[in-house]
């Protein structure tokens, strides 16, 4: 059953791809209600959980090779500790927007700069002591140089 409801959506999002007008090549993904955890270690027990109410991306390749645009967008953003303590206070919402030029481009470096923008609700943090030493032996286990 997963199995043809994945080829469903696959053959689907090749036909939208497909079905794009004036030769651009559009990919649009939505997804709601998931979690992502990061774990503080590959063994820990201690985690941090961010979910989101919904995840919109559009990507966007433009007709002639002459580059792409990417939105991604994040709706009713929550993060909680293992403890299921809240550390933000009230949901946040996130988009990110890039317009991106192919390497090959004629023109000044400046007039083929990826250009990014960034917005964000007005985010209230609850961040507790143990919360901090937990962000800290997180990165410095998932990200840290080993």
């Amino acid at each position: 059953m997963a199995g043809s409801v994945a080829s469903a959506a696959g053959a689907a999002a090749l036909e939208v791809a497909k079905g794009s007008e004036n030769g651009e090549t559009l990919f649009y993904v939505v997804a709601s209600g998931f979690d992502f955890v990061l774990p503080q270690s590959p063994l820990s027990e201690k985690y941090l959980l961010l979910h989101a109410g919904m995840l919109k991306a559009h990507y966007r390749i433009l007709v002639n090779d002459s580059g792409a645009e990417v939105e991604v967008s994040l709706q009713d953003v929550l993060l909680h500790c293992d403890q299921q303590m809240k550390m933000v206070s009230t949901p946040v919402n996130l988009s990110v927007s890039v317009e991106m030029k192919p390497p090959h481009a004629q023109g000044t470096a400046d007039d083929n700069a990826m250009r990014v923008d960034i917005g964000t609700s007005r985010i209230n943090l609850v961040l507790t002591h143990s919360h901090y030493v937990q962000i800290i032996h997180t990165s410095e286990s998932n990200i840290g140089e080993q």
